[in-house]
């Protein structure tokens, strides 16, 4: 059973060394939650054994001492409350921009001042500060209450290189695997000159980008979990620690390595939750992006070639030989593309403008990529993978772009000046191009317009197509969702347009919670922090809904999900928990109970 921190013995010996240290008989700096050597190779730091020969006082001590979950939860806590309620509300005003898509749908911003006034008058009791702060500090950055990489960053022994072996074969591995179509950062011939530039001149100065390069590589691998035997116990965070420790001259170098990078950053600390800081590395890639000039679309026809890329010696080449990844200028067109999906995708989660804008981009997309996306969808097994292979980038490239338009159109600055008609208009064409988008995706993993509980699903449903099922609704809901606007300008207008707007938002909401229960066996464990987001923001809107409309007659079917929420939450896969993690899972099933509770309270005062 795990126990507190170190402790003085009655004879005034002093437990130094944690259990693991005491094993390997090795120094342990009796770090809080967990020692340097339990962090870095990911293991439970914990105090169990005894010092001295024992007696009733001792264990009387002993059984005071919380358990590790506990001592973490006892650590947030303390973050927690260092702060009054006062504090905490201030706190939560100026979070608010974050949070700009959790909205009611009258307008009414549901973790602002006004929106908690508004939930307290209609279900006569509230989320209490504490709860509200508690996840709204979380959710965009849940691992910052808790992770301690100040201290990786600050830890004087250097984080060293693997042998050039072990990575040259995890990057074998990777660029032969399904997630490397996804999410294409590596060039497995151009990673091989990364590497020489990072073993090779391992004190140069120069060579920072490039050990940066292959730091990011293993940090992505790490939590990706490309377990072959030793990235097993790989310690992600000091990996993100010594790639972080260099941007500053990445930034000056201004080189792909670098660019890669960064990309590569965002997204590990996407997989992990983190936006805030996913957002700053998209930035850092924006500006590289330009100086790269990944931003203009490559000449595939003339663009040189790696020697071992051939063109058919009948006619035109192939898109599958016009695509070539050992090309350098396609690289860094890959790395456009990466970034470009998440910055836009984040924009839409967070509410912030997006770094890249189209208008300073070519959108042109890759060679066939609509007829390679759906191919790859729809077999999990990609024949010949290899440099000639096209990737899929994250979700699509197309809805991609229609979230780009969909912000600029209805949450920018700009779409809140616009009248009830034009917003409407707004909503209608995107509406059809979303539509258009949908019917050009092949009938087996065609989104359904919507999700019930006896649609059917595809016995060949995977994780690429679910998550751009999930996709697609969250953003039908955020489309439609901005007809609220209309009501709140003018309330006393029953607007037909406006109603329908609403059901169809909501019927988003619905078939995202739906939807995800049954595909919960085709989600991976390594995203978690990414797949929640969709439950969470449909079960807002629908409380929103019930709260504003408690004796709506869908009211009934929408409790039962709000009720189920935390259930749901539950069962989402996520990799191996840490105590943090455990502790944060806590504070988020405690938040998830909430909108079922006042949900209730609403029903029942309207009933009076």
């Amino acid at each position: 059973m795990a126990a507190g921190p170190p402790r003085s013995s009655n004879r005034g010996r002093r437990a130094k060394a944690c259990d693991s240290c005491s094993r390997r008989k090795i120094q342990c700096d009796a770090e809080v939650p967990q020692c340097n050597w339990c962090r870095h190779h990911d293991l439970a730091c914990t105090y169990s054994r005894l010092v001295g020969k024992p007696n009733k006082k001792r264990n009387r001590k002993r059984n005071s001492q919380p358990d590790s979950v506990t001592r973490m939860e006892a650590i947030l806590t303390q973050r927690l409350s260092q702060h009054d309620d006062d504090a905490q509300t201030e706190y939560l005003d100026s979070f608010h921009p974050h949070l700009r898509n959790v909205t009611s749908f009258t307008g009414i911003p549901l973790f602002s001042e006004r929106g908690r006034a508004w939930i307290e008058s209609r279900t006569g009791s509230c989320m209490t500060p504490r709860t509200l702060c508690s996840f709204g500090r979380q959710w965009h950055n849940p691992r910052r209450l808790y992770l301690d990489l100040d201290t990786a960053m600050n830890d004087k022994r250097p984080c060293e290189l693997p042998p050039r072996a072990t990575v040259e074969r995890h990057a074998a591995t990777y660029c032969s695997s399904f997630v490397c179509l996804v999410f294409p950062v590596l060039s497995k011939c151009l990673f091989s000159r990364t590497l020489c530039s990072a073993y090779q001149s391992h004190n140069s100065h120069s060579a920072a980008s490039s050990r940066a390069c292959v730091y990011s590589f293993l940090a992505l691998i790490s939590i990706l979990r490309f377990e072959d035997g030793s990235t097993a116990t790989m310690a992600c965070e000091s990996y993100v620690a010594a790639a972080t420790s260099m941007i500053p001259q990445v930034m000056q170098d201004m080189t792909g390595d670098g660019l890669q990078t960064v990309v590569t950053m965002a997204i590990v600390y996407y997989f992990l939750g983190d936006l805030q800081s996913t957002g700053l590395f998209i930035s850092i890639a924006t500006r590289l992006i330009f100086a790269l000039n990944a931003h203009s679309n490559p000449d595939y026809t003339t663009t040189p070639r790696c020697p071992s890329s051939s063109t058919s010696s009948h006619g035109s080449p192939t898109s599958s030989q016009l695509y070539d990844k050992s090309n350098l200028a396609h690289h860094l067109r890959d790395l456009f593309w990466t970034c470009y999906a998440i910055d836009k995708d984040l924009c839409i989660r967070t509410g912030q403008p997006s770094c890249l804008l189209d208008l300073h981009c070519d959108l042109t997309l890759p060679p066939d990529y609509s007829v390679m996306q759906s191919r790859h969808i729809q077999s999990p097994i990609i024949p010949g993978l290899g440099n000639n292979t096209v990737p899929m980038y994250p979700w699509d490239l197309r809805l991609s772009q229609l979230k780009s338009r969909a912000y600029d159109a209805l949450y920018s600055p700009m779409a809140h000046c616009k009248t009830q008609s034009e917003l409407l208009e707004s909503i209608r064409t995107l509406d059809k191009s979303l539509e258009q988008w949908r019917l050009s995706i092949p009938p087996d993993i065609r989104p359904t317009l919507t999700f019930g509980e006896t649609t059917p699903v595809s016995a060949d449903v995977s994780m690429q197509s679910s998550m751009i099922r999930l996709a697609y609704y969250h953003f039908v809901a955020i489309v439609h969702r901005a007809s609220g606007r209309c009501e709140t300008r003018s309330p006393e207008t029953h607007h037909e347009g406006v109603q329908s707007s609403f059901n169809i938002s909501l019927d988003a909401c619905r078939s995202t919670v739906r939807y995800l229960r049954v595909a919960l066996h085709v989600i991976t464990d390594d995203c978690f922090w990414i797949v929640i987001f969709y439950p969470i923001t449909a079960i807002l809107a629908l409380f929103s809904n019930m709260i504003s409309n408690p004796l709506d007659e869908s009211t009934a079917g929408d409790l039962e999900i709000l009720k189920s929420a935390p259930t749901l939450f539950r069962d989402i896969p996520i990799r191996k928990l840490t105590m943090a993690e455990l502790t944060h899972l806590k504070f988020l099933d405690a938040f998830s109970q909430e909108p079922a509770r006042l949900g209730e309270l609403a029903i029942q005062k309207a009933r009076g």
